[in-house]
């Protein structure tokens, strides 16, 4: 991996029931596959010791999607 700058998404898998969270890890792992200039770029997967599921995403400056959306209405 480059030097570029990544944040780390952290999402607690420990309060979800199974099927969820099979389904988060799943999608997490077809976010890695895809590229796209549309979509934010996500570089690693990987799983804690304390449940969280971790996805090291490109830093996008502009903020998330939703700030955006309710800054625009």
């Amino acid at each position: 991996m480059s030097k570029a700058l990544c944040v780390v998404k952290e999402i607690d898998v420990n309060q979800m029931d199974d099927n969820d969270r099979k389904a988060a890890v799943r999608e997490a792992k077809i976010m890695e596959k895809l590229s796209h200039p549309n979509i934010i770029k996500s570089h690693e997967v990987y799983k804690t010791k304390r449940g969280k599921l971790c996805i090291v995403m490109e830093y996008a400056d502009g903020g998330d999607l939703n700030k955006i959306i309710k800054k625009r209405r």
